[in-house]
């Protein structure tokens, strides 16, 4: 073979072997990339196994975070409670102990494993009555302040819980700016006594615009007709309210519950239609009667 033959010869020979050689490298060097790839998939899909509300989930690690703020449990749940205790979401509680507002009566709600009363403004209902006393003078009531005072302490002789405030309005001053978390009052309800027989005391009404809502001329589902004690004074008797039928501020307040020397405006303890908290004429302020107390709501 001649010279110029046998080095086209060569030439070529190292081509291929220069190209055989490229692919085996860049074979070899995609089998690493392949694998870090496929590792990173089984990363991303790998799941954390959690103990959900009493429930065996796995969920992805993003999700699975956010599950355990909200008070899941790492690991499958427990496979029972221990004698004495009971299943409570993710663990176990002592059987005595409420889990949720179900395992307490329909005027409980379960707090921390206790069941707790509602309370007015809590969902609870909201206390009213109208006072043992009626030789409140109209005069001599010692103004708003008097008045709420005066409900406040016929409240805390009965046992009653929560703040009470008199349905007394003199000027701009009326329940609906002096009554407090109005949106969340109610419903308003009598003091409870034996002729309940155990059920809830009869329903004056369902919230605070609802003592307005006179539908038919009537106003209450029920007449205010149970002192702090739950007993039921006769009737019919003069309640010093100075406050309209529609909420407003009567006229004759008898100064603002200060004065002898003019008069007050005032319902009637029977009354369910306007006549409960304005009996339409005003009577003169050196009378006797009762106050109307609202339970607040928190």
């Amino acid at each position: 073979m001649d010279g110029t033959r046998f080095d086209g010869f060569a030439r070529s020979i190292s081509a291929r072997l220069t190209r055989r050689t490229g692919l085996g490298l860049l074979a070899g060097a995609t089998i690493p990339f392949l694998g870090l790839a496929a590792a990173t998939e089984a990363k991303k899909k790998k799941k954390i196994a959690l103990c959900v509300n009493g429930q065996d989930v796995k969920a992805p690690k993003k999700k699975a975070k956010k599950l355990l703020k909200q008070g899941a449990t790492k690991g499958a749940c427990p496979d029972g409670c221990p004698a004495g205790q009971k299943t409570c979401g993710s663990g176990c509680i002592p059987n005595g102990d409420c889990c949720v507002d179900d395992d307490c009566t329909g005027t409980d709600r379960c707090d921390n494993g206790n069941c707790v009363a509602l309370t007015c403004g809590d969902g609870g209902a909201c206390t009213v009555f109208q006072t043992a006393a009626d030789t409140f003078i109209g005069g001599e009531i010692g103004g708003l302040a008097g008045g709420d005072a005066k409900c406040q302490a016929a409240a805390d002789a009965a046992n009653l819980d929560g703040t009470f405030k008199a349905w007394l309005s003199f000027g701009l001053d009326t329940p609906e700016t002096r009554f407090t978390n109005l949106d969340n009052a109610g419903p308003y309800r009598l003091v409870a006594n034996g002729s309940d027989g155990g059920n809830p005391p009869p329903k004056v009404a369902d919230n605070f615009a609802d003592l307005f809502t006179c539908g038919s001329g009537t106003c209450l589902d029920n007449a205010i007709s149970r002192d702090e004690n739950g007993g039921t004074p006769p009737t019919p008797q003069l309640v010093w309210t100075g406050t309209e039928a529609n909420g407003t501020a009567a006229a004759d307040t008898c100064s603002g519950w200060t004065s002898t020397l003019v008069n007050g405006l005032g319902g009637v303890n029977s009354g369910t239609t306007e006549s409960w908290t304005d009996f339409g004429v005003a009577t003169a302020c050196t009378s006797e009667g009762r106050l109307y107390c609202f339970q607040q709501a928190i």
